[in-house]
């Protein structure tokens, strides 16, 4: 499948973005800080996360067709390793931030947070553990588990909703390939189950996520049948026009919609022949390429680095400021490295083995690949 390289440096963007705000948030009352919502919305970048993840598997499925199997394996072997050798790192590391949260000589109200969370898993290790080894700490309701979905790596609760979403990512697209009515039957019923999952007691699972795997989803299908759909010349020039038209309209509601529309408004038109510009190739130089290689570990694991510059931090007598940028640049080289550690030893060589066999016989012709 002909990649869409931009995408490496946007996965690298949202993993350094969710490492700087857990280090803000570890200092400072966010808040209170200028542009709150803007860059510290705790789900932001997590949905587009989704985005990607809903157009990169429905169209990995499409070009590849595997059998389920395969696709399993494979998706495990990619996720999983580097998930486990992030789950022991940060059970080994959870004394060490426990004691550094308690510590830190400024008031911030997420660490209060971070402590409760620590002591629910500390309460009941063990449930927690089996949870999460399992990956399906999403689904495990609040009622008998408490904080079940941030335990441990509590950033890694999108790595339980992505799970699921590879679980059923085949019979999607199964559905959507069926044709008269059994396409609509099988679509009121994911409807269905998304209303429950909007109701279920924990907000990790995959109903309650699953407008932003559906827009990726649908992202899949118009880039990739966008020379029929904008085959006249005026409707090529209209779309964009309209996806800002929305993106504005949804830019107050959901921030998130709106980046990614953007995203692929400024980056789509070139791969489909539509603009010879690449007004975003940055995201696709060798440096953004390199990170966005790195960013699942990075995102997976800079906690583990952070709570022990924490820790070494809390007795030198700082200024916020002062402690705060040097904690910010101490966090993302240990987590840069360590992540290159993880990638390098972890990720890429289980990934090589389960790289998912190619069964369409077709020539590889869409846009989009993980």
């Amino acid at each position: 499948m002909q990649r869409i390289g931009e995408l490496d440096g946007l996965r690298a963007i949202l993993a350094f973005w969710v490492l700087f705000v857990h280090i803000s948030k570890a200092v400072y009352d966010v808040d209170l800080l200028p542009l709150a919502d803007l860059i510290y919305n705790e789900n932001t970048r997590v949905k587009i996360f989704f985005m990607i993840s809903g157009m990169v598997v429905i169209g990995m499925l499409a070009a590849k067709k595997p059998r389920y199997v395969d696709y399993m394996r494979g998706r495990l072997l990619r996720i999983y390793p580097a998930f486990f050798v992030a789950l022991v790192l940060s059970l080994l590391v959870m004394p060490i931030g426990r004691d550094a949260l308690q510590h830190i000589p400024f008031d911030a109200p997420q660490n209060a947070h971070r402590l409760r969370i620590m002591d629910a898993t500390v309460e009941n290790l063990w449930l927690h553990l089996a949870a999460h080894l399992t990956m399906l700490h999403g689904v495990v309701p609040h009622n008998l588990l408490k904080y079940v979905e941030t335990a441990i790596i509590g950033q890694a609760w999108n790595i339980s909703t992505e799970f699921q979403f590879y679980i059923v990512a085949p019979a999607l697209l199964w559905i959507l390939a069926r044709p008269g009515p059994g396409r609509w039957i099988g679509l009121a019923g994911v409807a269905l189950c998304v209303v429950a999952g909007t109701r279920y007691p924990n907000s990790a699972n995959l109903g309650a996520n699953a407008l932003f795997f559906a827009i990726g989803i649908v992202s899949y299908y118009v880039i990739n049948n966008a020379n029929r759909l904008f085959a006249a010349p005026l409707v090529r020039y209209a779309a964009p026009a309209c996806v800002m038209v929305v993106a504005a309209a949804v830019a107050r509601s959901e921030l998130a919609i709106t980046i990614w529309l953007m995203f692929l408004l400024l980056v789509t038109p070139y791969y489909l022949g539509f603009w010879s510009a690449r007004p975003l190739a940055a995201l696709a130089s060798p440096a953004m390429t390199f990170l966005g290689k790195l960013s699942y570990s990075v995102y997976l694991s800079h906690m583990v680095v952070m709570y022990p510059v924490l820790w070494l931090l809390n007795d030198l007598g700082l200024s916020r400021t002062t402690y705060f940028l040097v904690l910010l640049a101490a966090t993302t080289l240990g987590a840069t490295a360590l992540a290159y550690a993880i990638n390098r030893y972890v990720e890429e060589p289980f990934a090589r083995m389960g790289r998912t066999p190619d069964r369409s016989g077709k020539a590889k012709s869409a846009l989009v690949s993980g």
